[in-house]
């Protein structure tokens, strides 16, 4: 449905031209929703822009529905108002001078030809069924909630039936508690209408929950693209492992097969390696707080059983972060919040071996 195809942008600064985006490429199935992630400068947005029309890209190419949009080399570039697309910006763009009607109309009155009264009538009301806004749509603009906001920013994307939505951020001006709530109403809203949707975004939670492929960049590339749960369980990089999610990175030598030395003498660990890693190798293990346990004996023939002293534990609701000194390290693990484990304890850490991810020093 969406192609990209080895897109680069770059812009010219004071220091000379910039290289946002470098060359990158992926496809996004008809109906997918595919989520665009990392941190600010990483090129996500400029990208999203690019598909939009809003940005002319520096060369590759983007083929919408079997239509190519933007090719450079070749002289192509369609116009944003002429893509198939709908789009909601961080901002939400709503204008203050129109009712919600009327804001969700306008994409309908400025299309050559526009439909006639009765179909704009109907399309509209009928997004705005869609997002729960039916019986506001006489309300002025000006007096809405910054939730109520960014779902008639969506209904406006939507009345346009189009092919594709691209989303930039829509929930980073919400408040924690009704940014987690709009979080799930989009994904359902999304979902019914069955919409192939590129999303963008720095929240890894926003990304690991909404979407079914994700595209974590860095520095104009893309890291590693997979599904949520492979890219978070099986991290190619240890930037993607750090990106999302909390990651403890323990160092060490590879002291023969499957086995770990860890620094300062802080243990011996037993971790599936692959055949790339040789016998005296410098390396790096990641382990995600939720990947290690607590035991107040590790002296009952458990393996990868580490000893360290319970420094802080932090009461989060559901569950506790505690904070444990291992020689050199300080190792967060997450808990049940009715663990029975206090500040200033001895107590042992079980690291599971087939949630460790290993890498070389230099990160890959």
């Amino acid at each position: 449905m969406l192609r990209v195809d080895r897109l680069s942008k770059s812009f010219a600064t004071p220091d000379g031209m910039t290289q946002a985006v470098k060359g990158i490429g992926f496809e996004v199935a008809e109906g997918e929703f595919y989520t665009l992630v990392g941190p600010s400068g990483c090129g996500k947005t400029t990208t999203l822009r690019c598909i939009a029309g809003l940005e002319r890209p520096s060369g590759g190419a983007i083929t919408i529905a079997d239509v190519t949009v933007d090719e450079p080399d070749a002289g192509v570039h369609v116009p944003s108002h002429l893509r198939d697309i709908g789009m909601v910006f961080q901002s939400y763009a709503i204008w203050p001078h129109l009712n919600v009607f009327e804001n969700v109309a306008y994409p309908l009155r400025v299309t050559k030809p526009a439909p006639v009264k009765s179909e704009i009538e109907q399309r509209v009301m009928d997004s705005l069924q869609l997002v729960g806004m039916g019986d506001l749509a006489r309300r002025s603009a000006t007096k809405l909630s910054g939730g109520q906001q960014q779902r008639v920013a969506l209904a406006r994307a939507l009345v346009r039936k189009p092919k594709l939505l691209l989303l930039d951020e829509p929930l980073s001006n919400l408040d924690a508690k009704l940014r987690e709530q709009m979080r799930v109403e989009l994904e359902e809203m999304v979902a019914r209408v069955g919409l192939t949707t590129i999303y963008v975004t720095h929240d890894q939670a926003e990304a690991l929950s909404m979407s079914d492929r994700v595209a974590v960049m860095s520095e104009g590339l893309i890291a590693q693209e997979g599904s949520p749960r492979d890219v978070y369980a099986r991290p190619s990089t240890q930037f993607v492992a750090s990106f999302l999610g909390v990651a403890n990175v323990l160092t060490g030598i590879v002291g023969g097969p499957d086995t770990v030395v860890l620094d300062d003498g802080a243990g011996r660990l037993s971790v599936p390696l692959s055949n790339g890693f040789e016998t005296g190798a410098r390396i790096r293990v990641v382990v995600r707080p939720e990947d290690i346990e607590i035991r107040a004996d590790g002296a009952d023939g458990a393996d990868n059983c580490i000893a360290g002293r319970l420094e802080r534990v932090v009461f989060e609701g559901a569950q506790s972060e505690c904070f444990i000194r291992a020689k050199d390290y300080r190792i967060r693990v997450r808990v049940h919040q009715a663990t029975d484990a206090r500040e200033g304890d001895d107590i042992w850490l079980r690291i599971l071996p087939d949630r460790c991810v290993v890498f070389h020093q230099d990160g890959n």
